[in-house]
């Protein structure tokens, strides 16, 4: 543990044989994780369990990610994907807020180089608030299938151009950006791009804000891109 530099979890790994979670190793991980110094020479957290047999993991919350920057002080890559509570009755309580995340990242001890955040439940507000805090240093930013819950029982919201101004303004060195189930259109996407004219891979997949105009935009400003996602795209 010591030792440790990479720790992955994926979502084979906390399931049982009936495809029930397993809640004695989310116990493990919540205990670790809330630990000082647990892990003093992790630079890579990798906890990305999305699966069509797990809803609600509960495996982070806002009273644990006040203590995960202690518990590794050397982080610099973080993914974090479907490992958070979710319940459509507690949607409001069960939501990191916007202070949560930015005193998370105002905690750690160096600056993040890779971030990647899925289903989580964040709005625009949440990025708006923590960018100014993360964004500078990130070469790899990931914000895939975030959302506002509608407390109505309505679709959530996803992320929109309020989010991808905030990315353009405090990302300048992205070489790896995914904006995926957004609301994006293709004006932030431009803002996003001449910001960030480095970008080598860019998925967009699940989109439908944006149009054709789009793929002028990318060839506009990535000239150097090797890799493009972006399934089942367009608006309709």
């Amino acid at each position: 543990r010591q030792n440790l530099e990479e720790f992955h979890v994926n979502w084979s790994s906390v399931l049982k044989k009936n495809y029930s979670v397993c809640h004695t190793i989310r116990g493990l991980l919540r205990d670790l994780l809330s630990l000082s110094g647990v892990f003093p020479s992790l630079t890579w957290l990798d906890i990305n369990i999305q699966c069509d047999h797990i809803c609600g993991y509960q495996g982070i919350d806002g009273a644990l990610l006040q203590h995960m920057p202690a518990a590794m002080p050397s982080l610099e890559r973080l993914c974090l994907v479907g490992c958070f509570r979710f319940d459509e009755e507690e949607a409001e309580e069960d939501m990191i807020t916007p202070g949560q995340w930015t005193n998370f990242f105002r905690q750690l001890n160096q600056p993040l180089q890779s971030l990647s955040l899925g289903d989580a439940m964040m709005g625009d507000e949440h990025v708006e608030a923590f960018m100014p805090v993360v964004g500078r240093d990130l070469k790899r930013l990931e914000l895939v299938n975030c959302w506002t819950p509608d407390i109505e029982g309505e679709e959530g919201f996803p992320l929109g151009d309020d989010s991808a101004i905030a990315v353009a303004n405090n990302c300048a060195n992205l070489v790896s950006f995914s904006f995926a189930e957004s609301a994006i259109t293709t004006a932030a996407l431009r803002r996003v791009l001449s910001a960030n004219t480095g970008i080598r891979k860019l998925d967009l997949s699940w989109n439908r804000s944006l149009r054709p105009d789009a793929v002028e935009v990318i060839a506009q400003y990535l000239t150097r891109l090797t890799e493009l996602r972006n399934y089942w795209s367009g608006g309709d």
